[in-house]
Formats: structure tokens, sequence, C-alpha cells
């Protein structure tokens, strides 16, 4: 069947169709009510839209304190994310020793990039950075280097929007040893494969 030949039938049965007359008057008396009964049906949908609202506020700010305040699921997920950029080993954007020539490069960053106040492995020298991103948000991943010439990734974001972490968090996933720790409102992260 044609759109036109369809057409042309709906408007046909639409014809025919007639509404009954006692149909016709009581749609007529419905449009004819006193504002009172209008307004008494406004307050009542206003009424159910609360309680719609009060419904799904009840459901979702718990579970919106639940997500924000489980630790271990975000620092869990934010792991993963560093083993699986650690394992890629992807060049350096921003050849260079030094944290300060650092900052000044990646102006991109929405924090002061930051040496950490500690390292989990001593003596370990800068090579250069990248960008990278960490639970959605930008971040620092700066390659690092021991005596031996061995890799290491050291993940850097500002630790806003994500839960505290009490103390630092040791993770393994596929073959990595990661620590998570938090210092000076920022987020960090190490990795490195054993």
């Amino acid at each position: 069947m044609t759109e036109q030949r369809l057409n042309e039938h709906v408007k046909s049965h639409y014809t025919r169709e007639t509404v009954r007359p006692e149909k016709l008057a009581q749609l007529l008396a419905q449009a004819d009510m006193p504002d009172e009964n209008m307004a008494g049906r406004v307050a009542l949908r206003k009424s159910w839209m609360i309680a719609a609202v009060a419904a799904l506020v009840a459901v979702v700010v718990p579970l919106t304190l639940w997500q924000l305040t489980s630790n271990d699921d975000w620092n869990v997920r934010a792991a993963r994310e560093i083993a699986l950029n650690h394992k890629k080993q992807l060049a350096v954007e921003f050849p260079d020793t030094d944290y300060a020539s650092l900052r000044t490069q990646m102006s991109k960053l929405d924090f002061v990039l930051t040496a950490p106040s500690r390292l989990p492995i001593e003596g370990l020298r800068v090579v250069g950075a990248r960008y990278c991103s960490i639970q959605g948000h930008l971040a620092a991943q700066v390659r690092l280097q021991d005596r031996d010439g061995r890799s290491y990734t050291l993940y850097e974001r500002t630790s806003h929007g994500m839960p505290p972490l009490e103390a630092a968090q040791q993770h393994m996933i596929d073959g990595v040893q990661i620590q998570e720790w938090q210092e000076a409102g920022l987020f960090f992260g190490f990795a490195a494969s054993p």
C-alpha cells in the first residue's frame, strides 16, 4: 500500500467515525468545569509530581553516596586503568628530567604537577611525561627510570571528585604492582612491573 493510499484510507476511516452524543455532552461539560475543580486537579497533579521526585531522591541520593564513599571500587578501577597504561609503555610527549620544566610544558593540566614527597622506590630519575586520564580526569603520566634502566610510571591527577584515601593502597593487576595514595590534594599512582 502506498503512502498516499494509506493516508486516504485513514482519512476515510475517521470521517465515518462519530462521537456518541452522550460522550460529546460529557466532554463539553468537562470543558465548562468551574475553576475550583481545575485548581483541585492541578494541586493533585503537583502532589503526585512531588511524591515522584521524593521517591527518586530517596533512591538516587543513597546510591550516589554509596558510590562516592566506595573507595575500594574507585581505587580498583583506577588501578586497572593505571596497569593498562603502564603496560602500553607509550612514548613520552615531553622528554625532560625536571618537574619544573614538565610543569610549564604540560599546561593543559588542571593542577600543578608536583613531585610526591615519597616514592615506593628510591633513586628514580624523571625521563619525561605525557598526558593520560584516570577515571575520566586529565592526568600526567611521568616516566621514571632506576639506575639499571628499568622503567616505572607515576600517575598524578587532582583528587577533586574522588573518594578520600585514608591510607596508601596496593594492588597487583595483570602482573603490575600498583601503589595509590593522596597527598596535597593530589592522587598518585605508582606502577612497577616486577
